[in-house]
């Protein structure tokens, strides 16, 4: 059960200066309940019970924006975001690890946006740094993948997406992305000898890749005087490398 409220004021402080404040409060209780219909043979099932997980809390985000001419616009925002706990239901995780905690972050960003004078074209660019805290990573754990709360971490970045109209009819757009997110601070248990996932400070967060891009065209025209449209589309994706653990260390993989 969660209950939320959510507000935001916005503010014209010139023509072309803007600030947005917004606050959300939320509350939550989860109840989740195990049960085994069938008898655990070969140990792997996870015991019956009952998990309780409940958090209430605020949300504020903040925003200021500079429009610079009707073509070219800057922004900076703030946000603070939230992520209920949860239980792991995979066969084989141990009882210490079936309830996950709750977690959260702060993201900061500056970034523009840009059209053409023709409206052909459009760019955007961002720069990002987040702060993570109590981070919830799907990890091997058992004979399984399960969520596991790792600590903290930061993630720097940036990203530039480009659409252009050449002709009535084509589009093409891109974009392209770099992450480098990395733990600020050692895992708990991080040098516990039976703890099958140790993370430390430095090493790289699994399942970021560090490069992402994409690429897609697509031509439209009308199907003679039906007043229907026929058109042809390409895409390529490209997603980098990443890893499934913290490091080498790791005895979950």
């Amino acid at each position: 059960e969660q209950t939320a409220l959510f507000g935001e004021l916005n503010y014209d402080i010139t023509d072309q200066w803007s600030a947005m404040v917004g606050l959300r409060y939320f509350d939550y209780e989860q109840i989740t309940t195990i049960k085994n219909n069938d008898i655990n043979i070969l140990g792997l099932g996870l015991e019956d019970g009952k998990y309780k997980g409940d958090d209430n809390g605020t949300t504020p985000k903040f925003s200021v924006r500079y429009a610079a001419t009707d073509r070219a616009m800057f922004y900076a925002t703030a946000a603070k975001g939230f992520r209920v706990g949860g239980v792991n239901t995979a066969p084989s995780v141990p009882e210490e690890s079936i309830p996950f905690e709750p977690d959260s972050l702060w993201s900061y960003e500056l970034g523009s946006k840009f059209t053409s004078s023709d409206g052909q074209l459009t760019l955007n660019t961002a720069l990002f740094y987040v702060e993570w805290s109590d981070i919830q990573l799907a990890l091997p754990l058992g004979f399984a993948f399960a969520t596991v709360n790792a600590g903290e971490a930061e993630i720097k970045g940036v990203e530039v997406e480009l659409a252009w109209q050449p002709t009535d009819g084509l589009q093409i757009s891109g974009s392209l992305g770099y992450n480098d997110g990395q733990l600020s601070k050692d895992v708990p248990e991080a040098n516990n000898p039976s703890n099958p996932n140790p993370g430390f400070k430095g090493d790289m967060l699994p399942g970021v890749a560090d490069v992402t891009g994409a690429l897609s065209a697509q031509y439209t025209a009308p199907l003679g005087n039906t007043g229907l449209e026929w058109f042809y589309r390409a895409d390529y994706q490209y997603t980098g490398d990443s890893q499934t653990t913290f490091n080498e260390s790791s005895t979950a993989n």
